[in-house]
């Protein structure tokens, strides 16, 4: 994840890649990249705009494609605690791997929780809810970033990604056990 700030603008990159296999067959494979600017009204408020792409063939997408334009709040904003939410509306494009498509409009709901409990490691937890007429989309973040030594974190987290209608032979519901080593200065949220 990289995050950018100048004046009123507020920029967040990330990507990941996951590729899992079992006795030298894979088991999973996903990419998954997202970005998104908000505009500060207020010291709470802001308007954002946000893209997400997912490709993630072991859950039959073989890609899927959201843009996003809302309203956030921060209702947290302490120098401990941060709590956000954010409501959107959108577009989504889905390309599954039996080569259907299909497209419409999303609602988005969002929640994005820090807590740093001390100088260098916090714990977040960042839940989202896409809504189209057919399908929902639902993901959990749940992290925890301690810091090991100076400059070096390392991140434990457990994702929990739902899709309500899923292809003939999917699982509705995915999981994901993820430990990342960081190096540099962790900070709050974006």
């Amino acid at each position: 994840l990289a995050a950018f700030k100048n004046g009123n603008w507020q920029d967040s990159l990330g990507f990941t890649a996951l590729k899992a296999s079992q006795d030298n067959v894979r088991t999973a494979e996903s990419y998954e990249g997202s970005g998104q600017s908000n505009y500060s009204l207020t010291e709470n408020n802001y308007l954002f705009g946000a893209l997400d792409y997912l490709s993630d063939r072991f859950s039959g997408y073989d890609k899927r494609t959201t843009e996003v334009v809302g309203y956030g709040r921060r209702l947290l904003n302490s120098d401990t605690q941060q709590l956000g939410v954010e409501l959107g509306v959108g577009a989504i494009q889905t390309h599954y791997t039996d080569d259907t498509s299909e497209s419409g409009l999303i609602e988005r709901l969002a929640l994005n929780y820090l807590w740093q409990f001390s100088e260098k490691s916090n714990f977040s937890e960042n839940l989202s809810v896409e809504h189209d007429t057919d399908n929902d989309f639902t993901q959990s973040v749940t992290a925890l970033t301690p810091t090991l030594a100076g400059d070096l974190a390392l991140s434990v987290s457990y994702t929990v990604n739902h899709t309500s209608m899923v292809l003939a032979g999917f699982k509705n519901t995915a999981t994901i056990t993820a430990i990342l080593k960081h190096f540099g200065r962790i900070d709050g949220l974006v």
